[in-house]
């Protein structure tokens, strides 16, 4: 309507714009109007979950934070739009009138000298203003690649060591065929979908799982994916069916990708080369894949090679993780995406907002002592990928190393061990072995006590 609008020279003010350094959006619940009711939405990010795709609902559960006054308020524009079920709440005329103003302060539509310290001093812009590129992408200048105009980044909770990474020593043979040592890794869903959720015609159609284990010298990633139609007809890992395969070596989370260890990976159908990303680091040295179509669709098993990739071998190390299905059933533009970790797509997904892949060791157990014949009887469950469990003895409760004695290894699936030792106290721990020694145990222990009547 390009009027004078008073939040201009409010916010403009060197009393309150000036002494603001963040700016926040409450959205932890979102309502119709300033005095509506609280309500779920149905759209991603706030709703991205296989459940919520079927129709239900959650609540937005979000903070939105900027530096940039203008800018904060234009993306909540973007997503007040999502609800369509609320049109008069955006339809108001001039509801966005303030945002020109404000980001064109110097030079206003309304012809208007902001001035609110009456100095003489005409404001300059207050930030920028601009819209996405629609709800499925949600993306801003910055975020396809300008130098120019809003970013829009997503922080979820912290990752850490979310995903667990097995380690193997059973040779892997990269063919696209499971060999025995993938019965030990843990399956990750990839069922949050980015866009495209109207598109996606049940699992038959789209959907998938990862796995992930490591050795001394390489990380392995297998994906296998439910499509029923398998189409490669474009130049774009976009567009295409097509695994991604998202890596941050060093753990760094930056906000764009560093050139050195950060990977955007894509295996598509039936092609024999990777696709790398445009902000990708490249294809590291040794790295390998295989792409074997199977009954529901198909699996993709890839070798990475630990140091050129910048993950630190060792038990607990972390890397930036995340793996994405891309979806084309009909050729041209891809059709959905779905992802394990992100909630909203992103071109390129910056690494900050990928999960987190946590380098696993032997599994940490939990030890009972009852009486046994003669002395104690030791139990702990078994963990399949322990290879062993070393048990230890002391006559002090704080087990120190002068005071312990290593008493037996035992064998994997073993998860006893009878100790007759003499004693009126004696404390135990037990340390689960896979190529390395694991944490210790709780501690545990047999106690006689013998009673003086006075």
């Amino acid at each position: 309507m390009a009027l004078y609008r008073p939040l201009v020279d409010l916010n403009g003010h060197e009393g309150m714009g000036g002494r603001t350094l963040l700016y926040m959006l409450d959205a932890i619940y979102a309502g119709r109007g300033w005095n509506g009711a609280p309500s779920k939405w149905s759209v991603p990010p706030f709703c991205s979950t296989p459940e919520c795709n079927a129709g239900d609902e959650w609540w937005p559960a979000s903070l939105f934070l900027s530096m940039d006054p203008v800018a904060i308020d234009s993306v909540a524009f973007d997503f007040l739009s999502l609800r369509t079920d609320w049109p008069e709440v955006l339809d108001v005329e001039g509801v966005q009138d303030y945002l020109h103003e404000m980001a064109l302060a110097d030079d206003p539509p309304s012809g208007t000298f902001y001035d609110p310290e009456d100095d003489g001093t005409a404001m300059a812009s207050q930030g920028a203003h601009e819209h996405w590129n629609g709800a499925a992408h949600k993306q801003y200048s910055r975020n396809t690649g300008a130098g120019h105009g809003i970013d829009l980044l997503y922080v979820t909770e912290d990752p850490t060591g979310n995903a667990a990474v097995r380690r193997t020593e059973e040779p892997i043979v990269i063919d696209g065929f499971l060999d025995a040592a993938w019965d030990e890794a843990p399956v990750q869903a990839v069922d949050n979908v980015l866009f495209g959720v109207d598109t996606i015609g049940g699992d038959d159609d789209l959907s998938a799982s990862y796995q992930t284990l490591y050795d001394d010298t390489h990380l392995y990633v297998v994906a296998s994916v439910t499509d029923d139609l398998l189409v490669n007809d474009s130049f774009s890992k976009d567009d295409d069916d097509c695994v991604v395969l998202l890596i941050d070596g060093d753990y760094s989370r930056g906000a764009s990708y560093d050139g050195t260890n950060d990977f955007d990976l894509g295996f598509c159908w039936n092609d024999t080369a990777v696709a790398v990303g445009a902000s990708s680091a490249p294809i590291p040295p040794g790295a390998a894949f295989q792409i074997l179509q199977t009954v529901e669709g198909y699996r993709v098993e890839i070798r990475l090679p630990l140091d050129e990739t910048g993950i630190t071998p060792g038990y607990g190390g972390l890397f930036g993780l995340d793996v994405h299905v891309n979806d084309d059933d009909d050729g041209g533009a891809g059709d959905a995406e779905i992802a394990w970790w992100a909630s909203v797509d992103a071109a390129p997904q910056p690494p900050s907002a990928f999960g987190a892949g946590r380098l696993e060791g032997p599994q940490e157990v939990d030890v009972n002592a009852a009486p046994g014949e003669g002395g104690v009887l030791l139990k702990w469950a078994h963990f399949a990928w322990n290879d062993a469990y070393e048990v230890h003895r002391s006559a002090d409760p704080y087990f120190e190393p002068d005071a312990t004695t290593l008493v037996d290894e035992v064998p994997a699936p073993e998860s006893q061990y009878p100790d007759a030792a003499p004693g009126n106290a004696l404390y135990y721990v037990v340390r689960a072995r896979q190529s390395g020694l694991g944490i210790p145990s709780n501690r545990t222990g047999r106690f006689l006590f013998d009673l003086a009547v006075p």
